[in-house]
């Protein structure tokens, strides 16, 4: 009464019932505050996730415009004959730089589908690194025999090299010193190198007087300090201007932060179990994530040593990670060519993509960056690709991204449920075609693979690869209970029948047999019975209220059980046809193999429409019994439809459907009143059939010649 009271104005007696009906998925009568605080709670968090994801963006692969004959076509020669091992933006020519180990480097344009500007041979040794200096907007390349050499980006000569190494550098960081800050108004660049000798060097990079400059040699090198950070390689160096410092990461398992200013190393950050292979800070949310060999991603707190959380979901070592501030990302590229895309602040997995193509000589992509201005993200084996960053499509978000298992109408809360192999259930409005309600992982790591409702259609019960059933309130994907099985046999179809006082869960698959679970009160119930009959695997069920269950399985035969004694019925098999036949409506042969006899699909035919109901008084004068027989519709893989005599165990209808030849027709429906059916095919064809006649002759005590 305070809820109606206080709610009159917005909630009107109808809706306030269905809300009640939703909280009380258990049929009970009451709703109790446990009910009430899980409904409220579930269907805020998911309702707050479904918007998520329809207001979010996601990846897509951007794809080199077709040229039409106006541009040549791509260079195959434009390719690097090696792995990439670093990719740059360089702002002020608006391209990329790549560096790779066969020596070369190659600036891309980002405005003609990445095509090539320019190859520049750097020599014979493997380029390891390369990195923008941003005041003078020249290019620092890492190179494997013991030096590092600058290049103005417009024309790629050679402006200086710095070759008092005693390691080979491994990772570059760059940093301004500002524009005419060095005496004489020269520019000023600061550098940081990471070697394979474990060291970690801060140098300046300051342009030379006009008396100083020779061809080849426009900038000097000063060298600050020098530091042995690690035991191992230095995989990478970067600056980190909110602290002043140089974070560097090692195949000795750690990540070193070194204070410019103090020139010495000011925390040990231990908590990888094996390499780190990358970094890279946030400079905004201060935090650092690493990546290494043993697949999972760390967050730190620079000014505590312990990580502050992981992400996990690679199932590859991990090769290099980025942050993207602007869309609250953080995205890590896998050995296996995997990109995954998470949320900063939940550490939720947003998207999961791949690089399909094939490369040599190493199938794996060595680097990547985040453009801003294009939002692309950038990744390279032996030339750049790249992937956009779109607004999702609504529709297509709010839909399936996996093949669905069930489409289903709810006529109590009048809405579609949908369900996908995913475990995505989706509860659309059938008036706004809007999705009301979606959750997701039903069965977690399993496929989901049968869906169907309780008999009040207040509850979805779901069948899982793994043999279990669980039961759902889907008006806000809380589970209610788990039904556990014997074996690990697939679930191919699920149903809901007895009467008010022994209610069950029905299941039936891969393993032969049909499953019971008791529907009572318990969170957890194991298979209570289970009846043997089926020498196939089972693929459809049907009830007929109070205790009439119906099953067909893959060799096309379908048992009819009495639920309560666990009898067998009758046992029905599909006529023998023809070794040839005519045509249905889809032309050519209308008989499939033998073989191809599987029972797809069930529909018991309701008898209160006007020609059945008719019949039975006809019957009724004729002295005959008035009480009509139970019928069951059957839909086969060799594209017929069966209309039995559950009654008296009989086939009284057998034509082919007209779906195409060769075409299964997976399912059949039909309506209360027995008066249309509707069929599906392999293909997506759905046909609506006129089949009052039909019951009608069926209720009058023949039957239809096969057709």
């Amino acid at each position: 009464d305070v809820a109606k009271t206080s709610s009159s104005s917005a909630i009107n007696d109808a809706k306030l019932r269905q809300l009640f009906t939703r909280i009380d998925a258990n049929a009970d009568g009451t709703v109790d505050w446990n009910e009430f605080s899980t409904y409220v709670l579930l269907e805020s968090q998911g309702t707050a996730e479904m918007r998520e994801t329809l207001e979010g963006s996601e990846y897509v692969e951007q794809h080199p415009p077709d040229h039409g004959g106006n541009e040549p076509p791509p260079d195959p020669l434009a390719k690097h004959k090696d792995i990439v091992t670093r990719i740059v933006r360089l702002p002020a020519r608006d391209s990329y730089a790549t560096t790779s180990r066969d020596g070369t480097v190659r600036i891309w344009a980002t405005h003609r589908g990445l095509t090539l500007q320019r190859k520049t041979v750097v020599g014979t040794a493997y380029l390891t690194d390369c990195a923008h200096l941003p005041t003078s907007h020249r290019l620092a390349v890492a190179c494997y025999n013991r030096c590092v050499k600058i290049f103005e980006p417009l024309d790629m000569h050679q402006v200086g090299a710095y070759v008092d190494l005693n390691c080979a550098p491994l990772s570059v960081s760059t940093w301004p010193g500002g524009k005419r800050a060095a005496p004489e108004g020269r520019d000023v660049d600061y550098m940081a190198l990471g070697d394979d000798g474990g060291y970690v060097h801060a140098l300046r990079v300051i342009d030379k007087t006009d008396s100083e400059k020779s061809p080849g040699s426009l900038v000097r090198f000063e060298e600050l300090w020098k530091q042995k950070t690690h035991d191992d390689w230095v995989n990478r160096v970067l600056y980190m201007t909110e602290l002043d410092a140089v974070g560097s990461c090692s195949l000795d398992r750690t990540i070193v932060i070194t204070d410019v200013e103090r020139r010495a190393a000011v925390r040990t950050l231990s908590g990888h179990s094996k390499g780190v292979h990358a970094i890279d800070w946030s400079p905004r949310l201060k935090f650092l994530v690493s990546c290494g060999m043993e697949r999972n991603v760390l967050l730190w707190n620079p000014f505590s040593v312990k990580s502050i959380g992981q992400l996990v979901g690679h199932t590859s070592s991990v090769v290099d990670v980025l942050i993207n501030e602007v869309e609250n990302q953080i995205v890590t590229l896998g050995m296996d060519k995997s990109i995954r895309v998470w949320d900063i602040r939940n550490h939720k997995c947003l998207q999961t993509f791949h690089d399909r193509q094939a490369y040599r000589p190493d199938n794996r992509l060595g680097s990547m960056l985040y453009d801003p201005k294009r939002r692309t993200l950038v990744a390279a084996s032996v030339q750049p690709k790249a992937w956009r960053l779109i607004s999702k499509d609504r529709t297509s978000a709010a839909g399936h991204s996996h093949p669905c298992v069930a489409a289903m109408f709810n006529a109590h809360f009048q809405q579609v449920v949908t369900a996908d192999q995913a475990g995505c259930v989706c509860a659309w409005d059938v008036h706004t075609g809007e999705v009301d309600f979606r959750f997701q992982q039903a069965h977690g790591a399993h496929k989901l693979t049968a869906a169907g409702f309780d008999g009040g259609g207040r509850r979805l019960i779901t069948g899982g690869s793994d043999g279990t059933l669980r039961v759902w309130n889907f008006s806000n994907g809380n589970m209610l209970k788990e039904l556990t099985a014997s074996s690990r046999e697939e679930v191919t179809a699920v149903v809901h029948t007895g009467g008010s006082n022994q209610k069950r869960m029905v299941g039936v698959g891969w393993n032969h047999l049909v499953s019971f679970w008791d529907d009572d009160d318990r969170k957890i119930a194991p298979c209570s019975r289970q009846l043997r009959g089926h020498d196939a695997d089972v693929l459809c069920i049907a009830q007929a209220p109070p205790a009439i269950l119906a099953t067909g399985d893959f060799d096309g035969v379908i048992i009819i059980w009495n639920v309560e004694s666990g009898a067998v019925r009758h046992k029905l098999t599909p006529p023998p046809l023809p070794d040839a036949g005519g045509g249905g409506g889809g032309g050519g042969n209308a008989y499939a193999p033998v073989t191809d006899r599987a029972a797809e699909s069930l529909s018991f035919v309701s008898g209160s429409g006007a020609g059945a109901a008719e019949a039975a008084r006809d019957a009724q004068e004729r002295g005959a019994s008035a009480t009509p027989p139970l019928v069951l519709a059957a839909s086969y893989a060799d594209g017929h439809v069966r209309f039995w005599n559950v009654t008296e165990g009989r086939c009284v209808a057998d034509f082919h459907a007209g779906h195409r030849a060769g075409e299964s027709v997976l399912a059949v429906a039909t309506d209360p009143g027995g008066t249309r059916m509707v069929t599906g095919d392999s293909v997506g064809r759905v046909r609506l059939w006129d089949i009052s006649r039909v019951v009608e002759a069926i209720f009058d005590g023949g039957g239809v010649a096969v057709r």
